[in-house]
């Protein structure tokens, strides 16, 4: 199944996914909480990975590698992304790096 376009929902971390879109070859665009995101899906494995960047002063780069679940609750279909977030600073003493995790959610239909 491929990655839903649109806006998900961001369970972990609060605030808002959108996949504006997805190619033929797996490239991803879109934004997470208002910062533009860049990566690829990979059908199969049903893995995304894209990354956004905060540009400042002092520059923070978050790597995300999520897969895919689909299932249904009553009549309706969703679609979850779970997976971990790399946040990379850099900062004036270094390179700092910490990882979480992140959880997404869209509704995606009915079942019929």
């Amino acid at each position: 199944m491929s990655l839903p376009s649109g806006k998900w929902e961001l369970k972990a971390n609060k605030g808002e996914l959108t996949i504006s879109s997805v190619d033929a070859q797996g490239l991803v665009e879109g934004n997470i909480n208002d910062q533009f995101l860049t990566g690829f899906w990979d059908d199969q494995a049903r893995k995304l990975v894209f990354t956004s960047m905060k540009i400042s002063a002092l520059s923070t780069m978050q790597v995300y590698t999520g897969y895919a679940l689909f299932y249904a609750i009553a009549d309706v279909r969703f679609a979850r992304l779970v997976g971990s977030v790399e946040t990379i600073s850099f900062t004036e003493t270094g390179v700092q790096r910490d990882v979480d995790g992140w959880i997404a959610e869209k509704e995606i239909g009915i079942v019929r």
